[in-house]
Formats: structure tokens, sequence, C-alpha cells
């Protein structure tokens, strides 16, 4: 017989209201990538689309816990007119310079409206 342990890390809701109601979350991807904060602290990245076709992006810290924090919200005209169905993200270069270090990465989604929407969306840390 195999055992696991099931614990709850985070718990949020997306930042997105529709009048005073929060809008329903559709999907959901992980980045493949991670970053370290300021802080030491170990993000990932975490893409979520909403009923209302928004679209978030989230960092969630992975190894002491904490907030997670809104890093951006997918401007209303950018995104879908419907329900967000899927979202995939790809890794791209990774790049380094003298003032900084960031990566890019790029993410899909398709919606409702029968829409594909691709972002290309640059971390810099």
């Amino acid at each position: 017989m195999q055992t696991f342990e099931l614990k709850e890390t985070h718990k949020f809701k997306p930042a997105y209201k529709s009048g005073k109601k929060f809008e329903a979350v559709t999907a959901v991807d992980f980045a493949p990538k991670s970053f370290v904060g300021s802080d030491s602290e170990t993000y990932a990245i975490l893409a979520i689309g909403l009923e209302c076709g928004f679209i978030e992006v989230w960092s969630i810290p992975v190894t002491r816990g904490g907030t997670c924090e809104l890093m951006h919200g997918i401007s209303t005209a950018l995104c879908h007119i419907g329900v967000v169905k899927k979202l995939a993200w790809k890794p791209c270069a990774h790049e380094k310079s003298i003032q900084s270090s960031s990566f890019k990465m790029t993410l899909a989604s398709c919606g409702l409206d029968h829409g594909v929407r691709i972002f290309n969306i640059r971390l810099i840390i």
C-alpha cells in the first residue's frame, strides 16, 4: 500500500473582479522557469485564465511559503471576449547583461471566442 501526504500551500483569488464578484478561474498553467527574487525566495510563475476572458500572471513563492502576488494583468483589449479555455507556456532565451538578468517566455491562450492569443513576456530580475 502506498501513502502520500497532501498539503495545501497557497490559496488566493484572482485580482480581477466583475462588479463586486471575483471571476471564475477556467485555466491555469505554470511557466517552465522560476526565478529568485531580491528576498532570495524562489518564485514559480503561474498564468490564470478567467471566465470573462482576462488573463493574469502571478508569482507563487516556492521554498518558504508566503504571499502569492499579481505580476501582471494582461489588458482586456488583448484578451479573449469569452472564457479562457487553455493556457500554455513555451520557454525562450535567457538573457544576461551587466545591469540585469532576464528571460523571455511565450504564453499562448485559447478561448471560447474561437481565438488564439500569443504573448511574448519578458521578466527582468
